[in-house]
C-alpha cells in the first residue's frame, strides 16, 4: 500500500497569531526590553516573553546585546516569510 507523503508545514503556519504579529513588527524594527517588559517601537503594550521565545527557538529572530541593552532582531529566515 502506498503511503501518502505530506509536505511538512511551514514554520509560519505553526506560529500562533501573536507570533505572526510579532514577526511582522520585527520586520519594521527591533524589540527591546524596558522595565522588564518586551516592547516594539510604536506599540502600545508589551509583548509576551513566550511569543519571543518561540521566534528565537525557530530561528526566525535573534537576541543581540548592545551596550547593556538587550534587543531581539529578525533573522534572514524570519524576513523571508510573507
Amino acid at each position: 500500500m502506498d503511503k501518502l507523503k505530506s509536505s511538512p508545514p511551514s514554520a509560519l503556519s505553526e506560529l500562533s497569531v501573536a507570533g505572526q504579529k510579532a514577526l511582522r513588527q520585527l520586520r519594521k524594527g527591533c524589540s527591546y526590553r524596558v522595565h522588564g517588559a518586551w516592547r516594539f517601537r510604536g506599540s502600545r503594550g508589551p509583548t509576551s516573553n513566550a511569543t519571543l521565545v518561540v521566534l528565537l527557538e525557530k530561528g526566525l529572530a535573534e537576541r543581540v546585546d548592545i551596550d547593556r541593552q538587550i534587543q531581539v532582531r529578525i533573522t534572514p529566515a524570519g524576513s523571508s516569510f510573507k
